[in-house]
């Protein structure tokens, strides 16, 4: 990630929201250290993860549906 992230920046700012100023260094070091963990999703990534939740979606709903209908034909 080419960006830079100030670490100096964001812990003057929760310090002045009120942070502990040692609880404010401490948030933006894990800040910083996030912020360049994280790599861009692709576009292919994304699509890929919403057809899978789709997927567990669907299922889910034909499971709960098929119950449904059981339970339906099991009642006198």
């Amino acid at each position: 990630m080419s960006e830079s992230f100030d670490t100096l920046a964001a812990a003057e700012a929760l310090a002045a929201a009120g942070v502990d100023p040692a609880q404010a260094k401490a948030h933006a070091a894990q800040l910083q250290a996030a912020a360049h963990a994280a790599e861009p999703v692709t576009q292919d990534q994304m699509n890929s993860a919403l057809a899978r939740q789709e997927f567990r979606l669907v299922r889910w709903m034909l499971i709960i549906g098929g119950a449904v209908v059981a339970a339906v034909k099991l009642i006198p």
